[in-house]
């Protein structure tokens, strides 16, 4: 790693197996998570998203919602659908679509892998076995769909914001 042309450091790939790494990476997907549900919610107002689901998908999250409302949570039927669910509601937006990504194909491969991830840093897998590499484009793709999330909703944020995965 350099920082203004020096060496201050050096990454290695089991490093990217420790505890502050995976953290920052659940963080990453968190908020990810956290911002599709407000897009969700602003450009479907009164659950109007619950046309993009199928009726198996809505019923689960009804079954979860209902289990977590009678534990007096304080929570909405949003809050209980899974990451995959909330991509395809995002995926059905066209204009969130031209904004974030190429292609309804490159939005829904890259949420279905973001989601594999998830599962194995919270089920506490190795993250690395495939491709370190693909763990670092995955990282930056999430960043960058962070950013154009934040994009729109900011006073100076561009209407035009695509999402690079190299």
């Amino acid at each position: 790693m350099t920082i203004l042309d020096r060496v201050w450091g050096i990454v290695t790939r089991s490093d990217l197996h420790k505890a502050p790494v995976r953290m920052w990476i659940f963080c990453l997907i968190s908020l990810a998570e956290m911002h599709t549900v407000r897009i969700i919610r602003s450009r479907y107002p009164h659950e109007g998203w619950k046309k993009h689901l199928l009726d198996a998908r809505l019923k689960r999250a009804q079954r979860l919602f209902n289990m977590r409302k009678a534990s007096n949570e304080e929570i909405d039927l949003i809050d209980c659908l899974q990451l995959c669910d909330k991509a395809n509601i995002l995926c059905e937006s066209g204009d969130l679509l031209d904004l974030a990504f190429e292609s309804k194909d490159k939005a829904q491969l890259f949420f279905g892998e973001v989601e594999q991830l998830r599962n194995r840093l919270v089920h506490a897998q190795d993250i690395i076995t495939n491709s370190w590499s693909k763990l670092a484009d995955l990282a930056i793709g999430l960043e960058n769909f962070l950013k154009a999330c934040e994009s729109l909703h900011s006073p100076t944020g561009s209407k035009r914001h695509c999402l690079e995965q190299t």
